[in-house]
């Protein structure tokens, strides 16, 4: 088999996670080019003999994938970006209270492409708000907010003096939180949920 030059990418490395020999299954490390047909061979360009055909392994990390560096992420060399074109869609979280509570924090993404807002974890808003290329974190705005839980729900007069009850703080919380998150009063429209 013979593949013109003008029909090989320049070659990259790989440092043994993405490729293995099609012959053997082994893991390669080492300098790999590809064709025109989107097929990948060891070296760095093809040699009759020598060149050996790569695969894709089936990397099985927690749910993510090894990026693999197109012509244009070569000539960028911006890892950032290159590890963002694999990602994760976001989990839903389902917030829960504990009887002590008297409040809690509830966290949200924004999506920037469709407008759509979805309650996350604390763990999802902490990868978002530290950068984590877990999730595609530059197409959300997030924001956390106390939302209380305690008793008593709706505002009493003890001694004279007005008391707010959960639902009332809520409601404070909702107007405050639509000012940076607009459109979260669509989703928080409850504010008696969890008390």
């Amino acid at each position: 088999m013979y593949i013109p030059k003008f029909k090989q990418t320049p070659a990259r490395h790989t440092n043994g996670e993405e490729y293995r020999l099609e012959s053997s299954g082994e893991a390669y490390r080492g300098f790999y080019f590809e064709t025109s047909k989107q097929e990948y061979y060891t070296g760095r360009s093809y040699a009759r003999g020598v060149s050996k055909k790569l695969v894709l392994q089936n990397i099985q990390n927690v749910g993510t994938e090894t990026p693999v560096p197109q012509r244009y992420d070569d000539l960028k060399k911006d890892s950032t970006s290159l590890q963002l074109t694999v990602t994760l869609k976001l989990p839903l979280h389902i917030p829960t209270k504990n009887f002590q509570d008297i409040f809690i924090y509830r966290y949200f993404a924004k999506s920037k492409i469709d407008f759509s807002i979805l309650e996350i974890s604390n763990e999802t808003y902490n990868l978002l708000l530290n950068k984590s290329t877990k999730y595609h974190y530059p197409t959300f705005d997030i924001l956390s907010i106390q939302w209380y839980v305690s008793s008593p729900s709706t505002d009493l007069i003890r001694d004279g003096f007005l008391q707010e009850g959960s639902i009332t703080k809520n409601k404070r919380q909702i107007i405050n939180a639509e000012r940076k998150l607009p459109g979260i009063s669509q989703y928080l429209t409850d504010p008696a949920e969890l008390t």
